[in-house]
């Protein structure tokens, strides 16, 4: 199944399939995320996931910062939206709205011990 969504400000368009059998059915998600914005941040980005009971697992999202960089997230996403894995960051620049928002991010990531 084709799809085309709105997500974060972009464009999301890809591709569902489902896999699997009825008593545990999976479905495989290769999409582009065009156009996005995350806080001060504006991006785009390719996402590959399987998704099952124990939700997105595995996740990939491979993205680009339009002022220049990359990211790739590599983990799962549990049912209950909680994340876990591995995010790298490669040269990237931002403005300075992004430059303060990265300071309340570090502010409240240290303040919750993430």
């Amino acid at each position: 199944m084709n799809f085309t969504a709105r997500l974060l400000d972009g464009t999301l368009k890809g591709a569902y399939t489902w896999t699997g059998a009825a008593d545990h059915p999976e479905g495989q998600l290769t999409a582009r995320l065009e156009n996005a914005h995350w806080r001060a941040f504006p991006f785009s980005s390719d996402i590959y996931a399987v998704w099952g009971r124990d939700g997105l697992k595995p996740l990939s999202v491979k993205g680009r910062f339009k002022t220049g960089g990359q990211f790739e997230f590599n983990g799962l996403l549990s049912p209950d939206a909680q994340a876990n894995g591995t995010l790298n960051s490669m040269l990237w620049r931002c403005d300075r709205s992004a430059k303060a928002s990265i300071s309340r991010g570090i502010w409240m990531a240290q303040r919750v011990r993430l």
